[in-house]
């Protein structure tokens, strides 16, 4: 993925900082959804940030850690080829 900039100091995409969306975390350069239903034409599925590529302005974000239940016996896949 692309650096993220920080959201109080990015000027990629004005109105996205914590004055506008003070209940959304978004602190620092950490990846983060905010959204306002009625007026935001972004709406990502998932977590994303103000990247520093100009030609691309944001990007959704891989969130870390554990996103399903670890398997009780391990990941089970279908065969040789799946590896």
């Amino acid at each position: 993925g692309k650096s993220c900039q920080e959201w109080d100091t990015q000027e990629s995409m004005p109105g996205y900082n914590s004055t506008y969306y003070p209940n959304s975390g978004l602190t620092e350069g950490m990846c983060r959804n905010p959204y306002n239903l009625t007026t935001d034409a972004n709406n990502a599925k998932t977590i994303w940030c103000v990247t520093s590529d100009l030609n691309l302005p944001w990007e959704e974000c891989i969130p870390i850690g554990v996103i399903q239940p670890e398997c009780a016996h391990g990941y089970e896949i279908g065969g040789q080829s799946m590896r």
